[in-house]
């Protein structure tokens, strides 16, 4: 929280405002690039629902987060990044493309490369802390995001299922 003096009154502005999903690679590249795995995963949250104990993150993409994230930190990637697209994805009613405001999920392409020299194009898939964003149809505008997945560009997502274009788990 920010807080500031303005024309003799306070004006407050939440850190909130200043979450972005960039801000959420970012942490997470920092993290990597230093070779500190463990608080690369801490930026990388394993999603369980609040609601229905059976909703959560797949088995395959909680040991991604773990090999994924060893690996990462290993070669130390993401001193230098780039990020190259961001697709917005709304996630309540029927999920599309959409803008930012509207937005629940933001698929953000990053390139970027590590010790080796090698080129990696990475997917952070960062949602909405409940996944489910109404945007200006239910009047939010406090998006609150998490990081929920990476991938190499390659590789398909897991969270979130098939109508955000990810597939689905079998378990």
């Amino acid at each position: 929280m920010v807080a500031a003096v303005v024309g003799g009154g306070w004006l407050l502005v939440a850190s909130a405002v200043f979450d972005t999903p960039e801000r959420h690679v970012a942490r997470y590249l920092s993290a990597t690039s230093r070779g500190d795995a463990y608080a690369a995963m801490d930026e990388w949250t394993v999603y369980l629902s609040a609601s229905d104990p059976r909703f959560h993150a797949p088995d395959e993409l909680v040991q991604r987060r773990r090999d994924l994230t060893i690996e990462l930190s290993t070669d130390r990637v993401g001193r230098e990044f780039q990020v190259t697209a961001i697709d917005w994805w709304a996630t309540c009613c029927d999920p599309r493309l959409t803008t930012k405001d509207n937005a629940g999920l933001a698929r953000v392409h990053v390139t970027t490369s590590g010790e080796d020299g090698k080129t990696r194009r990475l997917v952070f898939e960062v949602w909405v802390k409940d996944l489910v964003w109404w945007g200006s149809a239910g009047g939010e505008w406090h998006h609150d995001w998490r990081l929920y997945e990476v991938h190499d560009e390659e590789q398909p997502c897991f969270f979130g299922g098939s109508a955000v274009g990810c597939v689905r788990s079998t378990g």
